[in-house]
């Protein structure tokens, strides 16, 4: 997310968020592999994929709250 705070303008930016959440959900797929290969017990994949759904959760409210900001970007100024 920090390169596209970097680009300057929100709407470059939001695709970085949504990127984030993307290998957020590819981290979720690689969690459920580790619980089927035995390498996390049932509790230790339950933490980390509750973390990893709150995560999700955090990053949809920032994209929907840099959608609806007047702010369009530090270029801008």
């Amino acid at each position: 997310m920090a390169e596209g705070f970097g680009r300057g303008g929100n709407k470059e930016f939001i695709q970085f968020p949504g990127f984030a959440r993307g290998s957020n959900s590819e981290t979720r797929a690689q969690l459920q592999r580790c619980l089927d290969r035995s390498y996390l017990s049932e509790a230790e994949f339950n933490k980390f994929y509750s973390e990893s759904e709150k995560l999700n959760e955090q990053i949809s409210k920032f994209i929907n709250y840099l959608k609806k900001s007047d702010r369009r970007g530090s270029k801008f100024d």
